[in-house]
């Protein structure tokens, strides 16, 4: 029951950066990714999944959102007189995290390799804003191959 509560917290604070104006910042943006996926939590448990398989879960979309956030970020401000270079050093933080995690036995940051692949092409090729929706396409799939991955093997 209290596993529902969980998510709340992501919420909470996001809520608390609606009210600043601040949701469009890499900071909201990032946990805004966190929030919404935190949904998987609670009802990954009622699925019947361990809380700490749930909560790596959890974790592994949110850090693979994180990254692409990151990614979509360096794209556009690549293309500005000013880079955003916090953006590069979220995609670093949170890959190298799900690395470690990965190391240290958390195999569920395998399945959202898909948003980290895709990340850092992205972050590589540095496409023209112009090509945005293609982006976004290209990250929707990498995505719904993430969800299937984790569906079928977690």
């Amino acid at each position: 029951m209290l596993y529902g509560l969980v998510p709340l917290t992501g919420a909470a604070a996001l809520g608390w950066l609606v009210l600043r104006h601040e949701e469009k910042t890499l900071a909201g943006e990032v946990l805004a990714g966190a929030a919404i996926s935190g949904v998987c939590f609670p009802i990954a448990i009622a699925g019947a999944l361990e809380p700490a398989a749930a909560g790596e879960a959890w974790t592994a979309w949110a850090l693979g959102f994180a990254t692409t956030t990151g990614a979509v970020r360096w794209v556009i401000s690549a293309h500005k007189k000013s880079p955003e270079h916090t953006a590069g050093a979220t995609m670093l933080v949170s890959t190298a995290t799900a690395i470690a995690m990965w190391f240290f036995g958390a195999t569920v940051m395998a399945m959202v390799s898909p948003l980290f692949a895709a990340a850092w092409a992205l972050a590589l090729v540095r496409p023209h804003p112009k090509r945005l929706r293609t982006v976004g396409w290209t990250l929707v799939a990498a995505t719904v191959l993430s969800g299937a991955l984790l569906a079928a093997f977690a």
